[in-house]
């Protein structure tokens, strides 16, 4: 289990360059779609949603209901045996996206997660120790960047930028190896990895944001409504307009953040 210390610079590290030129500051895991609004460059991933409960245990308790009423939903995978428990918890689905969330929880996450980012930006700019977090209160840091669910206007923005040509036949190639978009053929095999890919392992778009279509489908701010698809979507099903309902956390269903600046 990863010391306390070290949760903060985990978060930071979640697939992003921290600055771009003229060192203007970027929300970490995120690229830029307009003014002040960004999007994470990935869906959210098992490590990422891990280090936001190993806070909630340290902070409340394994046993508290702040923990468990945010634990992801592990027996959605009972479909593949050999994974109902581990593909959350292993190490070998470290970087693979978080599903079995629900929407509140989602939600809960992107506040947990602006929190821990200010606070970072608080104590660096600061130059003030680690420790200062055992006794600083949220309220007393600035607020700079404020993580969220996408709208649909940012989401379908981002997913009707172009792929270079080039990029285009690496996709075409890649699912072909792993899952994107439905496949009968793989998902009646038992292993997990044959039908969900790793984040990023499929060409960026022309703004670095990675499989916007495909792998999981991704929850908006509107309850209920996800977009994009994924495996156990056909891929002609998965366009820029379509809705994909849920009323439940699934196995094909996770999300990615949308952030404001609104400090600096």
């Amino acid at each position: 289990m990863l010391k306390p210390i070290f949760i903060i610079p985990l978060i930071l590290s979640f697939f992003t360059i921290p600055f771009l030129k003229k060192k203007e500051v970027l929300p970490p895991g995120c690229v830029k779609i307009e003014e002040n609004v960004f999007i994470d460059q990935t869906e959210v991933r098992n490590v990422d949603y891990r280090e936001f409960m190993h806070w909630l245990k340290r902070k409340h308790g394994e046993r508290s209901d702040e923990y468990q009423t945010m634990l992801p939903d592990t027996n959605l995978w009972v479909i593949f045996k050999a994974h109902k428990i581990s593909y959350f918890r292993s190490g070998a689905y470290h970087f693979y996206p978080v599903v079995g969330v629900s929407y509140d929880q989602a939600v809960a996450y992107c506040k947990w997660r602006s929190d821990r980012v200010n606070e970072y930006f608080y104590l660096n700019e600061n130059k003030f120790s680690f420790k200062v977090l055992d006794t600083l209160k949220i309220e007393n840091v600035p607020r700079i960047f404020e993580y969220r669910l996408p709208t649909r206007k940012e989401w379908e923005q981002v997913a009707k930028t172009e792929y270079d040509p080039k990029e285009l036949k690496k996709i075409e190639r890649k699912k072909l190896e792993t899952g994107q978009f439905f496949d009968p053929n793989r998902t009646k095999r038992s292993d997990v990895k044959v039908v969900i890919a790793k984040c990023g392992v499929f060409p960026p778009n022309a703004l670095q944001v990675f499989e916007i279509f495909g792998n999981v489908a991704e929850m908006i701010d509107e309850k209920g409504i996800a977009k994009g698809g994924s495996w156990k979507h056909p891929k002609e099903e998965c366009t820029v307009e379509k809705d994909f309902t849920y009323d439940i956390p699934n196995n094909w269903l996770g999300f990615r953040c949308a952030c404001n600046k609104v400090g600096l």
